[in-house]
């Protein structure tokens, strides 16, 4: 951990940072930003739930649209959790405004730095808005919307 962050600047993307990331923090440069990206949990759940379909080496998982669903809920309270434990700078953002564009010049302007437009791609956005959540899940997803929000503007 070390050895990655001395070289700066750096951008680390690892969905397992929901429940890692305070692992890093005494690694991490002093005024780090913390980005997290969500999107609805019904999409979520449906890239779950394809990739598990897809994957050989998932072949023998069983797993329920229940249970994706309860994955998606922990990783994103782990989050608020770690936002709270961890404290500094978050940026909450939703997919679709990073993927779309929308939200890039609020991260460059944040970061003084230039993206790489080329990786926003149209056909990255896979997964449908079918299917039912938890109330619980869909009550985090406002919650997230709210946070995204309070930086900026959303559509």
């Amino acid at each position: 951990m070390a050895r990655l962050t001395s070289v700066r600047p750096y951008l680390f993307k690892d969905p397992r940072f929901c429940y890692t990331l305070s692992a890093w923090t005494p690694h991490l440069a002093v005024g780090t930003v913390y980005l997290c990206v969500f999107r609805e949990p019904q999409r979520t759940v449906n890239s779950i739930m394809r990739v598990v379909r897809q994957e050989r080496y998932l072949r023998d998982l069983s797993l329920s649209v229940e249970a994706a669903c309860r994955y998606w809920e922990a990783a994103y309270r782990s989050v608020l959790h770690q936002r709270s434990a961890i404290g500094g700078e978050w940026l909450f953002m939703h997919y679709d405004e990073i993927l779309e564009g929308r939200a890039v010049r609020i991260l460059e302007d944040r970061l003084d730095a230039s993206a790489d437009r080329d990786m926003l791609r149209a056909d990255l956005k896979r997964s449908a808005m079918l299917g039912e959540v938890t109330q619980s899940a869909q009550r985090l997803y406002q919650e997230l919307v709210e946070l995204a929000k309070s930086k900026y503007p959303l559509p």
